[in-house]
């Protein structure tokens, strides 16, 4: 299986179309494609594995960002959690792929990947000070929003268009994150 899902991320890696084909990753690895079957019946079940995969190195990378962070310090925490999220996406294109395209999934469609991602939900609220009932807004749904979208941004390499003209991408990307951080934790909604 770990043959086979690291052939998956070298394919991912070289032809980044998102999802992969068992027979293909098994003919990659030196694996008879009946074998490669026997695990992966599907070439869903392969995704999803891959998937999995990545969400665990990208939650990972997030959790070492929250492990720096000073303790009690929020806005360093979703800074941190932010620039994770964007900095691993980066570095791997393809694998965020394969997570990104199970968050776009229907709403009813059970993926590790949409657990992970439901998992961070009550960290942000409590960074954001929404862990107690009464006190919710929808904060951490733009939060979640605008990092998917900014993201996105990045790897559709649109970022010129949005973001402000710097030098240093990696700057401009940190400062955005900031600004957007700060708006969240400064700014409530209107009494509805």
């Amino acid at each position: 299986m770990d043959r086979l899902l690291h052939s998956a991320v070298d394919q991912l890696r070289e032809i980044p179309t998102f999802r992969v084909r068992v027979d293909e990753v098994a003919d990659r690895a030196g694996i008879p494609r009946q074998e490669a079957r026997a695990i992966f019946p599907e070439d869903a079940a392969l995704n999803e594995s891959l998937a999995g995969f990545a969400m665990v190195q990208m939650a990972d990378a997030m959790t070492q960002a929250l492990i720096a962070a000073p303790g009690g310090d929020n806005r360093a925490a979703l800074i941190g959690l932010s620039e994770a999220y964007v900095n691993w996406a980066r570095r791997n294109r393809a694998l965020y792929g394969a997570i990104s395209s199970r968050l776009l999934q229907p709403s009813d469609a059970d993926s590790i990947v949409r657990r992970y991602d439901a998992g961070f939900a009550p960290l942000v609220r409590r960074y954001l000070s929404e862990d107690k009932p009464g006190n919710t807004t929808r904060r951490a749904a733009l939060a979640r929003a605008a990092l998917f979208g900014l993201t996105d941004l990045i790897l559709e390499r649109r970022e010129t268009i949005w973001l402000l003209p710097h030098q240093d991408l990696d700057a401009e990307i940190s400062a955005t994150i900031a600004e957007l951080v700060d708006l969240l934790l400064t700014g409530r909604p209107a009494a509805s």
